[in-house]
This record gives structure tokens, sequence and C-alpha cells, in this order.
């Protein structure tokens, strides 16, 4: 709607490329302008990311696009599969004391922690902008963004452990 009522000002989307890759789906120059702010886009241009993208093409050649949810996923299965290695074992207690130790792992968007008060992890963060053909021009990266505001409001560093669990719903009010 806004290229085609003439407004051309710098417009914002959180799910347009690094969820939706609408830049891939859309003709252009239809998101031109576009900016947005992921841990992961396909476009990363590092070497590893690179390879990383071959070798998913290789296994995976129907995919439209990588996105930052299926790199998230592909993450978590690498992290599971480094904690069952390091336990020694697939018990889950045991396998959550591993991933709760602090675990980082080297991924095609940078080292990634995982921070053991919020299960969540470090991340790079990556300023990306469309451009009128829609490809991607990466602007800014934002190195190793820790969960620093998660962790100020919902520590998970409690009483609480996996034998006896100790459950409260969190809402910001």
């Amino acid at each position: 709607q806004a290229e085609s009522s003439g407004l051309n000002k710098p417009m914002a989307s959180t799910v347009s490329i690094g969820s939706a890759y609408e830049h891939i789906t859309v003709d252009p120059p239809a998101l031109e302008n576009m900016h947005t702010a992921w841990n992961y886009m396909e476009e990363i241009p590092t070497d590893q990311n690179e390879d990383f993208v071959s070798r998913y093409r290789d296994q995976f050649p129907e995919t439209e696009y990588i996105n930052q949810h299926g790199f998230s996923h592909y993450v978590s299965y690498k992290l599971y599969e480094m904690a069952v290695e390091e336990a020694g074992t697939v018990e889950m207690s045991e396998v959550n004391n591993v991933l709760e130790s602090g675990l980082s792992i080297s991924t095609a968007a940078g080292e990634l922690s995982l921070d053991p008060a919020t299960h969540h992890l470090s991340h790079n963060i990556y300023l990306a902008e469309v451009g009128e053909d829609h490809s991607i021009n990466f602007l800014d990266t934002t190195e190793s963004v820790e969960p620093e505001w998660l962790r100020e409001r919902c520590s998970l560093d409690s009483e609480s452990t996996w034998e006896d669990p100790v459950s409260e719903f969190y809402t910001d009010v």
C-alpha cells in the first residue's frame, strides 16, 4: 500500500523479512526501504552462514527460505545434542542440568550462549534494510545481546528444581 500510494518513508517490520520472508515472495519494489532486526536471516554475509545455507539446501532443497524460526529450531536441536553427549544419557533431569550449566555454541549467526537464569540465548542482532530489488543490505550488528531485561523480570533462579518444581505465573503489571 505504501509503494502504490507513493509513500517513500522507511518502514520497519519484525515479521516481513526474518519470519515471513516477504522480500522473496512479494514482487519488488513493494518492500523497498523496509527495515528489520533479527538474530537470523538467510542472507547474513559470513562464511559460516554461507556454509550453513549450502548444507541446509543440500539436505532440504525445496526450502524457500531459512527463516529465524527454522534456524532457532536447528540451534535448539544442536544444543540438545550437545547436552545429551555431555550428560551421557537422554534422561531429562540430567540433560536439563547440562543445559542449565550455560552451554555455548558456534553457529551461522555467531556465538550463542545459553543463560541458565532465563533459559534464553545471547544473540547477535542484525539490522537490515530491503533494497529496491528486494536484496538485503546489513546496516549494523549488535553482538552478543544478553537477556538482561528478561533476567530482571523473570529469573528462573529459585528454589525450584526439576524434581520439585515451583511454578508461578508472571505478569508485568
